[in-house]
């Protein structure tokens, strides 16, 4: 039963993290609205899958390869999406080619690599969170579907890191799982009050 639960967090998760993004893209492509959507949290979405591509690679691991590379793809098609309505800052446009590019340099160094994107993957929430606690009711472009997956995937990988006594392989989630819900709640109020009104 151990043994299953383990395959069966790591299926689920690695199909959670392809897919955690996809509802943002389709909202911001049908509605058009980018209101409420951090830039700075999509970019470490496309830093993040950057540096876990790269790391995959290095490690030669082919599962987390295709599932960084298929979510690398989602979150740059959602970044691009927020850009062609105005919603990608300078600033964050710069930062995000700028830790891409350390890839190349530091793409040698396979445990520096690790901690890079492990940390980028803590980071996903802050910025949006931020942006939530100072314009809770300005969340309407945000999706509340992608923000429950992302919370879902980062329980996965922190009961999935516990089971096989690797705790750092999902400790993101101490930041990344109360952050989702804060997220989650806020846009859900947001969108209830622009319903009503």
């Amino acid at each position: 039963m151990h043994e299953f639960l383990i395959h069966f967090l790591a299926i689920f998760g690695t199909c959670i993290s392809i897919l955690r993004v996809v509802p943002m893209a389709l909202r911001l492509k049908r509605t058009g609205v980018a209101e409420g959507v951090s830039d700075a949290s999509l970019a470490i979405f496309v830093v993040s899958g950057v540096w876990w591509v790269a790391y995959s690679i290095d490690l030669h691991n082919v599962p987390s390869l295709i599932s960084s590379f298929a979510g690398l793809i989602v979150s740059c098609t959602s970044l691009y999406m927020l850009a062609k309505l105005g919603g990608l800052h300078l600033r964050v446009a710069v930062a995000t080619a700028a830790m891409v590019a350390l890839t190349v340099i530091f793409h040698k160094d396979t445990q520096l690599m690790g901690a890079i994107a492990a940390l980028s993957a803590a980071a996903i929430s802050i910025p949006q969170v931020y942006k939530a606690a100072r314009h809770p009711d300005a969340m309407h472009g945000v999706s509340i579907l992608s923000w429950v997956l992302i919370g879902t995937n980062a329980a996965v990988w922190l009961a999935y890191g516990l089971l096989i006594g690797d705790p750092l392989l999902g400790a993101a989630g101490i930041i990344t799982i109360p952050g989702a819900l804060y997220i989650s709640w806020t846009a859900r109020g947001a969108n209830a009050e622009s319903a009503a009104v």
